[in-house]
This record gives structure tokens, sequence and C-alpha cells, in this order.
């Protein structure tokens, strides 16, 4: 036996692969193998889906036909071996099942399919930006503006003092660096990485594609010019020779 669980938009799947004991094997066989089916089924909880497919070697038709043990739904007039099991609660969204008769795959089994209209899960929602943070990658560029507006408390208590220039540090660095805004795509811009160095060699990039893009404009305005220009001379040329074809 084998067990697959997917994964869909509201709740589990579970696929059960089983191959039931043959009518040779023991009746203790027999009896294990359907405890152990009948075990694992009841450890899904009650909201998944519950299919098992495979070999159980029971009977399914409209009469007996010789087995004391039927299905009795009158899926034909008996069908052996090879079954797809779903509660009836979950009957939606089984689409289609079928045999493939001109194919076999073993002595006394064809193909069995069988398709599920299954929904996929969500799509997981982009990473958003928790909580407002203080924006200490400013510090650099307003540093002394920054420790200008901390205003350190009166020396007290260890704990009173150091939790009142936390806050008063806080507060400066929130009034003059600012905070970022929750709620945003979380973006991670390297801060590290963006040095003047990098600023300037951006900066630098931009100005030259767009002096490039400018030269491309002109040159496209040339070019077009001088397909105009032929472009008049070979109509001159034909009118000269039309009338010259007239005189």
């Amino acid at each position: 036996m084998m067990k697959i669980v997917v994964a869909a938009k509201e709740r589990l799947y579970h696929f059960f692969s089983a191959y039931a004991p043959q009518s040779g094997c023991s009746d203790q066989a027999k009896e294990e193998f359907w405890s152990l089916l009948d075990e694992k089924t009841a450890e899904v909880p009650p909201g998944d889906v519950i299919i098992v497919a495979g070999e159980l070697n029971g009977h399914v038709g409209a009469a007996k036909d010789g087995y004391s043990c039927y299905g009795g739904f009158e899926c034909g007039s008996c069908n052996a071996d090879d079954f797809v099991l779903v509660n009836d609660r979950d009957r939606s969204i089984v689409t289609d099942a079928k045999i493939m008769p001109y194919e076999t795959v073993a002595p006394q089994h064809r193909p069995l399919v069988c398709t599920f209209k299954i929904t996929p899960p969500r799509v997981q929602q982009v990473e958003r930006c928790g909580a407002a943070r203080l924006r200490w990658w400013r510090m650099k560029e307003k540093e002394a503006a920054a420790i200008s507006r901390v205003q350190l408390p009166t020396v007290t208590t260890v704990d009173e003092t150091w939790k009142k220039a936390t806050d008063a540090i806080r507060q400066a660095a929130r009034s003059e660096l600012g905070t970022t805004k929750p709620g945003r795509r979380k973006v991670d811009n390297l801060t590290w990485l963006w040095t003047d160095d990098v600023k300037a060699k951006i900066r630098e990039k931009k100005s030259l594609y767009h002096g490039m893009e400018f030269i491309f404009c002109i040159a496209m305005s040339i070019l077009q010019q001088a397909r105009i220009d032929l472009l008049q001379l070979d109509m001159e040329g034909m009118l000269k020779d039309c009338k010259a074809a007239c005189m």
C-alpha cells in the first residue's frame, strides 16, 4: 500500500494505492490488508478527500454472478480487480472514469483512467513589510542633525537612565531619519552595497544611456531624410523617362 497527499486550495487529497491479496492467499493476509486500509483511511481528517485506487480483488455489479459478496450498484454486469473509490460526498470531483479496451498492461488488466477536478492552491501573497522601522541607513547622510536632536536624560538609576536614553535616541532618529511605511512590498535593497562609488557609476551609466539615445534618434532622423531624398530622386528620374517616352 502506498499513500500520496496532494495539497489543494481548501483541503488535502489523500490518494491510496493498494493491491489486495488474491483469492489464493490466506484469510489472515486478507484480514491484515483490510485492517491496514481501514486504519489508514480512518486517520484522515473528516474534511479531507479520500481516494482509493488499485486492485482490490473485489466484484461490483448488478447481480452476484456466483459471488457471495458484491457491491450491488449496477456498474455493468460484473467488474473485477481494479477500482477507484471515493466518498459519495466527493463525487463531484470525478469528471470521468474509463477503461482502455485495446490496451493491456498485464494479464486480465486493462488501464483504468479516472479524471479528477482539483482546485490548485492559492498563490502565496507577496511578502510585505512588517511594522514601521527606523531608517538607520540614512545615518551617514544626516548624522550631525540626528545627534543634535538627542537630549540625554539626567542620570538616576541604571535601568531608568538606559530606558530614557534609548527612548530619546529613537525619538530623535524618528524625527530626523524617518520610518518605513508598513504594508508595502518587501524589497531587499542591499543598503550596505549602495555606496557613493556605486551611485556615481549608476549616474554615469544613465547619462551615457540618455546620450546614446539622443544620438540614435538623430541618426534615425538623418537616415529617414536620406531615404526620402533617394525616393524623390527616383521619382524625378521616372518622370523624366516618362516625358521622353511621350515625346
